[in-house]
């Protein structure tokens, strides 16, 4: 007899015997069960690829003998970690399955261990779903929605940072200003550490202060779920980062020391510390500099704390809680990198932990403490195009701001049982800040003093129960409080007429509180079988908001007239109740979706003053794959906002030493529709990828500006909105590797349109429309071993035009900025690197304004891999100032901004 016909015949015998005792087997289980529930044993253990990198959120399975029947289930964790409990039978199958992954099955017979430790190697699959593996050269393999960069492949020993290192990726991008990242288009959420968050949204202190040495594999991971639970059934389009580390570099604490000093007393002083074990993993970052490198106190204020929960995501209808209403600042946002404009004095402490005591129990904390002491000094210069003269105003500005913040968070999560778990989170937030600003507006000596305290906490609890395989059930409580207090002083020299005030003065003094409450609870219900998802959900948001500003003026100290005009107390109270189904299909091979919530919404801002009704809210959208490395996406969602309290003001508030605005008596929602198509062609390793977005939106309603420009100060006034506002954005990526010249060509133009209406000094309606032009063109060598460039231009215009009575008015800016930078490495020891950078700016019919900047440094490992010098040398030409221009449909403003002056500086790095 053959193998094969024995083979068969062994298979035809046991399945005569399953079919013959298939009542008995049903019976024998049923007697066993309740010895089932008291006998169980704990499964745990990791799921890696043949790469050794774990695989998140994979499924593990525990199945009655050969058959289908699920006893239990468990779902790894960020870091492919997985801990649940089985019934203990005489035979059982655990099975462990991943999408891009063949699926592995282990036996076992006779089961009364109390605890057992299973690991699973999944070998990639590479025709599932269509998903393919791809290797470039072993740089970039692409499994399913995760693809791996080898770290190695894309160093070239000059990268200080991860975020360094990140910018040389494919597809990846580094905003320099900011810090964001984003892939293919689109910003990134995280950064994980081995599969964990440990500083989840602030991840620039991770990217900005974490070796670049230390990284092994980097890996993007697309449709990103945080919630284990939730994995294969919530539909997510969240991308974020997972950082692998070094063999050598887990399991033990490790870090770097850097210390500084360079002439005019400029010093660099950091320490940062990371400890990953078994249970504990912990990141410590602590700075002290005065070369402008931007703290978490700067980066934080004006900034929203804690994670999105599922009921902030369920249309609200809450507008994002703006932090302040007073701002003095009056310094414009410059295409510099914020080291060469700071003059600053920044301390940072901030520690990151998450700890597994338990199989069932993880917990995660931070704590960040951090002060400035930031000036900048900006000259301005606004010329106001008014219908019959233009107005010139020109200020020399000494801005000084001082931030401290101290920031909590913690987060417990437990799992109730194998399908089950409860999630708190909590964050608290207390900052305080000291501005002032000295002005020369016009020969006016202006005094500006703003003090800002703001205390705010926030609790989220989570409930997930996985139902079954293929069904989950979500409930989650938000509270958040705020209480955000201002005040504000000014004091001029030359005495000016303020609003509604028939006296000058020579001195205004202002206080704002806006305390605000919030409240939401959400439940949302998800099934997924195959392609298609499906989930439904309701909620209630309730939320309290006060506003009280108190404004009044003076003149050689004696008190002026106050009057309501000058005095806003308003409480704004707003209930939303709502529904909404979200569907997700395949269909002809395309995934569509929609999310379609409505429900009725009442707000109250004064007494017998209210707006209440009904609403929908309609997103719909589709993804596919046309064919091969051809990706499409559209979407169009329709949007319903209410506006805060500051919004529905009744009366002025002050701004800055010039800026009044004036909230609307009158309640007015607005909406807008907005439509997004976006098109990819190409995977991360091709040496050709390119990507084309348009989006569009028009929004209706609402409020409009009624602005008022005159010698003493400007006005704006909100007033209902009859016309619809129009933006429309075009912008592509392209980017093309040239193997025989060993570089990576990178194309960004983008197109923006806009039309909306406003009025000036009482004249009729003005159109403008606005046309925004750039394109951003960049050429990086392709890590050559002893010599690597990267030189690049943004190309920018704007065209501003202002229509009145048949007469258009036309307002263009042009500018030009442009960089060669040279990368040397002249053995393994010793490298450099030269940054050169040039700027070119023509606003209307002014001179064009040139500007000149050279930053060089160089890096020598005195120990390899433990102990280095680094020598850096900015603003080598020592230029003085930097000159920015921008345009709006009234007025052009020119910004001359002080740099640092040339220094040099001298630091030594220590690794442990």
């Amino acid at each position: 007899m053959s193998n094969k016909q024995e083979l068969c015949l062994k298979t035809l015998i046991k399945t005569t015997i399953l079919t013959k005792f298939k009542t008995l087997l049903k019976l024998t289980s049923l007697l066993l069960l309740p010895n089932l529930l008291f006998s169980q044993t704990i499964l745990r253990g990791h799921v890696r690829d043949t790469l050794g990198s774990p695989i998140p959120f994979a499924n593990v399975l525990t199945l009655q003998n050969d058959s289908a029947v699920v006893v239990a289930f468990g779902i790894a964790d960020g870091a492919g970690y997985y801990t649940f409990e089985t019934p203990s039978t005489p035979r059982f199958i655990v099975k462990a399955s991943a999408l891009g992954y063949e699926s592995k099955t282990v036996s076992f017979d006779n089961t009364e261990k109390a605890k057992m430790d299973l690991d699973f190697l999944l070998a990639p699959k590479e025709f599932i779903l269509k998903e393919t593996v791809i290797s470039a050269n072993g740089k970039i393999i692409a499994k399913s929605d995760t693809t791996t960069f080898r770290a190695d492949a894309f160093r070239d020993s000059t990268e200080r940072n991860l975020e360094e290192l990140l910018a040389k990726l494919p597809g990846v991008d580094v905003d320099k200003n900011t810090g964001v990242i984003s892939v293919q288009g689109k910003p990134i959420k995280k950064i994980l550490i081995d599969g964990d968050d440990l500083t989840g949204r602030n991840y620039q202190l991770m990217s900005q202060n974490m070796s670049a040495d230390v990284v092994d594999k980097i890996q993007v991971i697309d449709r990103f779920t945080e919630n284990k639970l939730l994995k294969g059934l919530k539909r997510s389009d969240d991308k974020v980062i997972n950082i692998t580390l070094k063999e050598n570099r887990k399991k033990l604490l490790f870090g770097n020391a850097v210390l500084g000093y360079g002439n005019d007393e400029r010093t660099n002083n950091s320490l940062n510390l990371f400890g990953f074990y078994k249970k504990l993993k912990t990141i410590s970052f602590v700075n002290f500099n005065t070369v402008g490198t931007i703290s978490t106190a700067d980066r934080m204020v004006g900034s929203e704390f804690g994670e999105e929960s599922e009921a902030d995501n369920q249309h609200s209808l809450l507008n994002s809680r703006n932090s302040a209403i007073i701002d003095i600042g009056r310094t414009p946002s410059v295409s510099l990198n914020s080291q060469s404009v700071r003059f600053n004095r920044a301390a940072l402490a901030s520690t990151f932990w998450t700890m597994r005591p338990t199989d069932e129990v993880s917990m995660k904390a931070s704590f960040t403490f951090s002060n400035d002491r930031l000036q900048s000094f900006v000259n301005n210069e606004y010329r106001y195009l008014l219908r019959d003269t233009t107005f010139l105003l020109s200020e020399t500005n000494v801005i000084e701001r001082k931030p401290t913040i101290v920031e909590g968070h913690f987060e417990l999560q437990a799992d109730v049982s194998p399908k089950s778990l409860l999630r708190y989170r909590g964050d608290v937030r207390k900052s305080f800040s000291n501005n002032t600003t000295q002005t020369i507006a016009n020969q006016n000596n202006v005094y500006n003093q703003l003090n800002a305290n703001v205390l705010a906490h926030s609790h989220t609890l989570d409930f997930t129960n996985r139902l079954t395989e293929t069904q989950a059930l979500t409930i989650n409580a938000v509270f958040v409080a705020d209480n955000n207090q201002q005040t504000y002083q000014l004091s001029q020299t030359l005495p000016r007429s303020t609003p509604s005030v028939k006296m000058p003065s020579d001195a205004l003094l202002q206080s704002v509180e806006r305390p605000m409450t919030y409240f939401a609870l959400n439940g949302q219900w998800l099934y997924s079988k195959n392609t298609f998802k499906i989930s439904s959900y309701s909620g209630v948001v309730y939320r309290n908001e006060n506003l009280t500003s108190q404004l009044s003026a003076s003149l050689k100290d004696v008190p002026l007239l106050v009057s309501d005009t000058f005095s806003n107390d308003l409480t704004v109270r707003q209930q939303n109740y709502y529904v909404g189904l979200n569907v997700k299909t395949d269909w002809q091979s395309v995934e569509w979706f929609s999310d379609v919530s409505g429900g009725f919404y009442q707000t109250n801002w004064r007494e017998n003053l209210n707006q209440k009704g009904f609403y929908a809210l309609p997103t719909i959208g589709f993804k596919t794959k046309i064919k091969e490395k051809h990706n499409l996406f559209g979407t169009y969602a329709f949007n319903f906002n209410l506006p805060q309290s500051v919004d529905l003001t009744n009366g002025f508030v002050l701004n800055d030493y010039r800026n009044l605005t004036r909230g609307s008596a009158v309640f007015i929602p607005a909406n807008s529709h907005t439509g997004i198509v976006n098109y990819n062609y190409g995977e991360f390793s091709d040496n050709f990828i390119g990507r084309l977005s348009v989006i569009y939106t028009a929004n209706n309603k609402g409020y409009r500006s009624n602005l008022g420009i005159d010698s003493d100060f400007n006005t704006s006034n909100k007033v209902e909105n009859t016309f619809t506002n129009q933006t429309a954005i075009l912008s592509a990526s392209v980017e093309q590797y040239l193997p025989t010249l060993y570089v990576r060509l990178k194309v960004r133009p983008s197109v923006s349109l806009g039309n909306y209406p406003n009025t000036l000094n009482g004249s009729d309606i003005r159109e403008t429309k606005t046309a925004n032009s750039s394109v951003d063109v960049s050429l990086r060598s392709a890590f050559l071993k002893w010599f690597n460039f990267h030189l690049g231009a943004t190309l920018s215009q704007s065209n501003v035009n202002t229509t009145l009575n048949d007469v258009t008015n036309s307002v263009k800016n042009q500018s030009i900025g442009s960089f060669v930078d040279f990368y040397l490495r002249i053995n393994k020891r010793l490298n450099g690197k030269i940054e050169n950078e040039v700027f070119y700016v023509q606003q209307a019919n002014n001179l064009p304004q040139k500007y000149y900047f050279i930053n060089a440094s160089a890096s020598y490992d005195i120990i390899q891999t433990r102990l280095s010098a680094h020598l850096t040398f900015r603003n080598a030409l020592n230029t003085q100032e930097f000159v920015n221009v921008f345009a709006t449909d009234f007025s052009t403003q020119l910004n001359q901004i002080r740099l640092l002056p040339r220094y040099i500086l001298l630091e030594i790095n220590f690794r442990f």
